[in-house]
């Protein structure tokens, strides 16, 4: 590649080393290396691919790899590619016996013994591994995927300091079930892909008995280890990472009502009108340099079964949703006299149509759309919930927005619910300036598995298979990035923007696919829980916070780190304390490579253009030495030191 990277392969495909620069950074070790395969179904460890090794491409710089391993009944066609700035293998792995299949597809590097730095995340490198002798930063408890495990980041990163540094990646707008790794006891790093295979094709013809896959390879500055896999990573892919919020409009988020009935809601630095209660509430909003954005919830279905005093059996949950889906005229009589039952359609469709029509579409929407479980049953949740009204019980429904399911829940989010709330305040004389997507991979959605086979015809993203049964499934978070990458494709030519309510307990790692499509990341909770995974996945683009109560003003001011503007909830007079700060770093647009380095290790740093941010988690106060590159930062050199005070969990914002 352009930086000098090359592995080599032998005539088995086993890949013998890694160089960078024409020095050998690593070399076959204790486990043979390359391309694997397992079929997770048998207790056997993964298989090297093997095969015919060939030249290809133009001038012969590409080596193709091709086998069929018979005891596996797998086929594997792989290139390995110069891309430029990075090595890319892709290929394929296909079925021979005509069954289902649950498979993993491994790339291995060799990683020889030394003492190599695994990297968590921009701010953590570690060197002892966990329980079972490895390297990994993992979400659990996934329904799909081998033992329910999935990498969140889309990159990983392996450095011997003042050496080497090796990254492995999957492409974002490539959904996938991944898990990035480093044994030392295999001395390996590795990235994992799990797919399911099925003998049968989808409604556009495409075979679903194989199994698309793609690495990439790069190299990064060991110096700065996983932040210099970032940088890369965004220069290799620009365009997952377009900010498409101006300057002007970068601020916290605001839900529901009238923005105007705050006293300084503006000066405070809410930008993100979440739901507006209204025409006028909107207009305010486009006079006064709001975003207003469209509520909608749409990867669920919310029943009521508030005329119901202790909570139903599943069968006759479902029995409703069926008769009112049918159009049944006493369930209906008794369906519409609920209050949440008029929660989905908004006014304009119903004048045109009827209340109990809009009931009766989303209703049929949902049972084209639910998600099985195991048990190939929809999957459902039943309880009290305090928007439901009544008596309060409920059932939500879990559905797959999949846009190519006909009549599904996602063309009606997209077609009902959407386009005519959006006719509908152009016709008031007002505008949204988005669509605020509300529990977006919440309720375990992130992490279930979608059972029913006769959605399969209409994925466009390889299976996955099921963490306990291992049986070819759709991990439903595929499912909602088809339909958000199409809905992110009409609303961006629109000029319109994404917000998602994405963070509560855990920032999950589905966010990792639905980033690029994404314009504005919100967290219905006081922090995100995990501000530097959001940070990285959306690099500049717009992160905000929902406390709903005020939060310590030390955490306030912590938010300043990962350039996370406070939202609705904290005290409107502290907020706008920071607000030209907030503004300021927002502008400048956060940056993974810092130049800088503090002592006490202890003390964060980040970047934002020329300034910097310190935040000091301790509970006691401390005096950084901050280090400067001064040639990186275009800094005199008698600048490269200096102290700044901190105070016990304080931050503080350097202007360079």
């Amino acid at each position: 590649t352009a930086k000098g990277l090359r592995l080599s392969l032998d005539g088995q495909g086993v890949i013998r080393r890694v160089e960078e620069g024409g020095v050998t950074v690593s070399a076959a070790g204790k486990s043979p290396a390359g391309l694997l395969v397992r079929d997770v179904t048998l207790d056997d460890p993964p298989a090297l691919v093997g095969g015919t090794i060939s030249k290809t491409g133009p001038g012969g710089r590409d080596v193709r790899q091709v086998t069929k391993l018979a005891k596996l009944g797998l086929a594997v066609d792989a290139t390995y590619r110069d891309a430029g700035q990075y090595l890319e293998v892709t290929g394929k792995v296909a079925d021979l016996r005509g069954a289902d299949r649950a498979v993993t597809v491994y790339l291995a590097l060799p990683v020889g013994a030394g003492a190599w730095r695994w990297w968590d995340s921009a701010a953590t490198a570690r060197t002892v591994a966990d329980a079972e002798g490895e390297f990994a930063y993992l979400e659990r408890g996934m329904q799909f995927g081998l033992n329910g495990l999935h990498s969140k980041y889309p990159l990983g990163a392996v450095t011997l300091p003042g050496k080497a540094g090796l990254s492995l990646a999957v492409r974002m707008d490539e959904p996938v079930v991944h898990r990035i790794g480093y044994s030392p006891k295999l001395q390996l790093f590795y990235l994992a892909l799990d797919f399911g295979l099925v003998p049968q094709k989808t409604l556009k013809g495409k075979s679903l008995a194989e199994a698309p896959f793609r690495f990439l390879v790069y190299p990064h500055d060991p110096q700065w280890g996983f932040r210099s896999a970032l940088q890369r990573y965004y220069g290799f892919f620009p365009e997952f990472f377009t900010n498409r919020v101006p300057a002007d409009k970068q601020g916290g988020w605001f839900v529901w009502g009238q923005m105007q009935k705050m006293a300084g809601a503006k000066e405070a630095g809410f930008r993100c009108h979440w739901g507006p209660g209204g025409a006028e509430a909107i207009k305010w909003d486009n006079a006064n340099g709001m975003m207003a954005l469209q509520y909608i919830e749409p990867e669920l279905y919310q029943q009521t079964m508030g005329d119901y005093t202790e909570l139903p059996s599943r069968e006759v949950a479902l029995e409703r949703l069926r008769k009112v889906a049918a159009g049944d005229e006493a369930e209906l009589a008794k369906y519409e006299k609920l209050s949440y039952a008029h929660s989905y359609v908004p006014g304009k469709w119903v004048r045109e149509h009827s209340a109990r029509e809009a009931m009766r579409v989303v209703s049929q929407a949902t049972l084209n759309s639910v998600s099985y479980g195991a048990d190939g049953a929809p999957a459902l949740g039943m309880g009290k919930y305090p928007w439901m009204g009544e008596s309060k019980l409920g059932v939500i429904f879990p559905c797959s927005l999949d846009p190519d399911i006909p009549q599904g829940k996602g063309w009606f989010c997209r077609e009902v619910f959407l386009e005519t709330g959006l006719q509908e305040m152009a016709a008031a004389g007002c505008h949204y300036d988005g669509i605020a997507l509300d529990s977006f991979g919440g309720y375990g959605q992130y992490g279930r598995a979608n059972f029913r086979r006769e959605h399969f015809q209409y994925v466009d993203t390889p299976l996955t298979f099921s963490a306990t049964e291992h049986v070819p499934v759709i991990a439903m978070f595929t499912a909602s990035v088809e339909w958000v990458r199409d809905l992110a494709a009409r609303m961006h030519d629109r000029k319109l923007v994404l917000m998602a309510n994405c963070s509560w307990g855990g920032t999950p790692g589905w966010l990792t696919f639905t980033a690029p499509y994404l314009d504005i990341f919100g967290a219905e909770a006081p922090a995100f829980a995990d501000p530097d995974f959001i940070r990285a996945i959306a690099r500049t683009k717009l992160c905000t916070d929902l406390p709903y109560k005020p939060v310590d003003d030390w955490q306030l001011q912590r938010n300043l780190l990962h350039g996370i503007f406070p939202g609705h909830g904290n005290k409107p007079e502290y907020m706008a304390q920071f607000a030209r700060q907030f503004s300021d770093l927002a502008q400048a647009g956060w940056e993974p490579i810092t130049y800088a380095t503090a002592t006490p290790s202890t003390v964060r740093v980040e970047r934002y253009g020329r300034i910097l941010v310190l935040h000091n988690p301790t509970d006691a106060a401390v005096e950084a030495k901050l280090k400067l590159d001064t040639a990186a930062l275009k800094l005199p050199p008698a600048q490269a030191e200096r102290t700044v005070p901190l105070e016990a969990k304080g931050t503080v914002v350097v202007q360079l």
